[in-house]
């Protein structure tokens, strides 16, 4: 049986949970405890890595995905590697920033209407996020 693809709703709610999880666990101590930009800077490095670290060596889930019942993989149902996560994470966001939001828009709707459920940065990276299996 192939796995299915995630849908918006699952996608949403996992990043929603992640969103939290990284404001009360990573931002939040950090901007308490250095109150600097150099703070501000270490969250973002630590955000980062924990979006495209954490996938690598825990078989494509985040905290929120876990939760939610969905991973990322390659399309090829492989798991993500370094390289992979560093093009969909750093890729999608740059495309998303030189477009204006735009592009990230476009992508809720590809996530709701393409029959894989994926978004540029899926494309970019040759990934899709399934359901547990």
């Amino acid at each position: 049986m192939e796995p299915r693809s995630a849908n918006l709703a699952l996608r949403f709610f996992a990043y929603f949970i992640d969103s939290v999880f990284i404001f009360l666990f990573i931002s939040l101590p950090i901007y308490l405890i250095t109150k600097s930009e150099e703070g501000l800077l270490l969250i973002q490095i630590i955000t980062s890595l924990y979006v495209m670290v954490l996938p690598v060596f825990w078989n494509g889930y985040l905290i929120g995905k876990r939760l939610m019942g969905i991973r990322v993989v390659k399309t090829n149902g492989q798991k993500v590697t370094i390289g992979t996560m560093v093009i969909r994470y750093i890729g999608g966001s740059f495309l998303y920033l030189i477009s204006f939001g735009i592009l990230l828009i476009i992508s809720i709707f590809m996530v709701i209407l393409r029959q894989d459920n994926r978004a540029f940065h899926d494309l970019l990276a040759g990934t899709i996020v399934i359901n547990r299996t």
